[in-house]
């Protein structure tokens, strides 16, 4: 099985149709990467699911900066793409900081008007990966 159908099957039934579609959605996104990863530093770690197990899924990792920015209860990744036409695109995945913080932050993206406009990131920073 490969590791995105392992994350889709760990998504909440309760989740709304609406939101488990945007996460798909985001997910199979398929794009050039303004920074190129290297394979050879994906790791294997724990994806905790909401009913408090885990199962392990391959993580890419590395030691450059990121676009990041932190919020109360949650992070936001911005991940750069760029098109052979030269255009320039990003993908915001957004992180909840409690293992099991997600229903809150989903709460909060549903009630909050211009959630998504009011938490972006567009600096880099540097992130310790240990």
């Amino acid at each position: 099985m490969d590791s995105s159908r392992r994350f889709f099957d760990a998504i909440p039934s309760k989740l709304s149709v609406i939101a488990n579609s945007y996460l798909q959605m985001q997910c199979t996104f398929k794009g050039a990467w303004g920074v190129k990863f290297d394979p050879k530093l994906t790791e294997d770690n724990d994806f905790h699911l909401l009913d408090g197990t885990s199962v392990k899924v391959p993580f890419m990792t590395n030691e450059k900066s990121q676009y990041l920015k932190g919020y109360d209860g949650f992070q936001v990744l911005c991940i750069p793409y760029v098109e052979d036409d030269q255009r320039e695109f990003s993908m915001y995945i957004y992180l909840p900081n409690d293992k099991n913080g997600l229903p809150a932050l989903l709460e909060k993206i549903g009630s909050e008007p211009r959630f998504f406009d009011n938490h972006l990131t567009r600096y880099h920073v540097s992130v310790d990966s240990s």
